[in-house]
């Protein structure tokens, strides 16, 4: 089993580094126009978190935290703002953690290839393991859509809408197309806000705004000054964001400040910007 997961986690580095070869060669002077940074708040406590979604609680009081990879996979509980842990625990080591949301008062977070959704209390205390849904290879992002749905994301061009009362099966799903009708693929972290959705694109240096009424991409928030920061001031280099796949991912919304708060895989900071 040790080399079988081995095997599909070379997989996914190469596919990190094939699929978007010339990705970070040269990082432009973006002039933020469409974006402002607000804040910058650094971790607590080791960075060693491969970000594969985040979410805060309804009261703002916490943000949870996914991080993947095999033999370290974690969910985590942060007192928010001060980014200190209040609880972490680790998933079996043959379980790569993917994205994560509440629904009602359960949190759920997906694996990527194992096929199975973890059910908890929002304490982290494990309820029950779902299977995900057969119609869906891989587990990607997940973000809360209403009191009663979840959005899920596979790494295709397609969102899908689960139902919670269900056991997370699917109810529809939505393609995602750019302005020229092409699909747009590696969809992955996102987030629901007021009738639009955005999300992180696996190895892209924006995040994509989605008309939900159509699917089209209504504009791209490139952050290229944020990736700059991490690797002129912190710990990540040109060399981790090819071979490791530290790239940009993880999204959710503050619903007080009207923010919105990202990251990337094993970044030193969580960056609370307005998006114009």
């Amino acid at each position: 089993m040790n080399i079988i997961n081995n095997i599909i986690f070379i997989l996914f580095i190469y596919k990190t580094y094939s699929f978007k070869k010339t990705y970070f060669t040269s990082i432009s002077n973006n002039n933020q126009s469409d974006y402002k940074l607000i804040n910058i708040l650094s971790r607590k406590y080791d960075n060693n978190i491969f970000t594969q979604g985040i979410f805060f609680s309804s009261d703002l009081k916490f943000l949870y935290e996914s991080g993947g990879k095999y033999k370290n996979s974690s969910i985590l509980k942060l007192n928010y703002p001060d980014l200190t842990i209040n609880k972490k625990v680790y998933l079996k080591k043959n379980l790569f953690g993917e994205g994560i949301a509440q629904c009602n008062k359960y949190i759920y977070q997906l694996t990527w290839k194992e096929k199975q959704i973890l059910k908890y209390n929002t304490n982290l205390k494990l309820l029950e393991i779902i299977p995900l849904d057969k119609k869906l290879n891989e587990g990607w992002g997940l973000t809360n859509y209403n009191k009663n749905t979840l959005l899920l994301t596979d790494g295709s061009n397609k969102i899908y809408y689960l139902d919670c009362n269900k056991n997370l099966k699917i109810k529809k799903y939505l393609s995602i197309y750019d302005n020229n009708n092409k699909k747009v693929n590696s969809l992955n972290d996102l987030v629901y806000v007021n009738g639009s959705i955005y999300a992180n694109i696996f190895c892209e240096k924006y995040i994509v705004k989605i008309n939900e009424k159509n699917g089209k991409i209504e504009k791209n928030y490139y952050l290229d000054n944020l990736i700059e920061n991490e690797i002129n001031n912190y710990n990540l280099t040109y060399n981790y964001l090819y071979d490791n796949g530290y790239v940009l991912n993880g999204i959710t919304y503050n619903k007080i400040n009207n923010t919105f708060l990202v990251t990337g895989k094993n970044w030193n900071n969580f960056y609370e910007i307005v998006l114009k």
